[in-house]
C-alpha cells in the first residue's frame, strides 16, 4: 500500500504535540529539591548571619573587637599570655563553631514543627 503525507515536522499532529511537549518545565526530583532547600536555609536565606539582626552584629562586632585587640595590641597580648595566631589554631578555633552553627541551622525546621503542634 502507499501512503499520502499531508503535512511534516512541526506541521504534522506529532510535531505538535512535541511542539508542546518542549515548553513544559519538568520539575526537579524531589532529592534535588530537597538538597536546594537546605543549601538556601543553611548559607543564603535561613542563617541567622543573612538576615538583619542588630543585635547579633553588636556581639559580634564587640567579641571580634576585644579579641583583635587581645591579639594584636602587645600590652594586651602579654597581659593574656597570647602568643602568635597560626592557621592551625585558627581552624581548631572557627571549625567546631561553623560546623554546630550548620547543625543548629539544619534542626531549625524541626523545631519550628515541634513549637507549632
Amino acid at each position: 500500500g502507499a501512503a499520502r503525507v499531508t503535512s511534516t515536522g512541526p506541521r504534522s499532529e506529532i510535531g505538535r504535540i512535541g511542539a508542546s511537549l518542549r515548553t513544559l518545565q519538568a520539575e526537579p526530583p524531589r532529592l534535588q529539591q530537597q538538597t536546594a532547600r537546605v543549601v538556601r536555609l543553611c548559607f543564603f536565606g535561613g542563617a541567622a548571619i543573612f538576615r538583619p539582626n542588630l543585635a547579633l552584629a553588636v556581639i559580634l562586632l564587640s567579641i571580634a573587637g576585644a579579641l583583635g585587640t587581645a591579639l594584636l595590641w602587645p600590652p594586651a597580648s602579654s597581659l593574656f599570655r597570647f602568643g602568635p595566631l597560626h592557621p592551625d589554631d585558627l581552624m581548631i578555633a572557627l571549625g567546631p563553631g561553623v560546623v554546630m552553627l550548620v547543625v543548629l541551622e539544619l534542626l531549625k525546621p524541626l523545631w519550628r514543627r515541634r513549637l507549632r503542634s
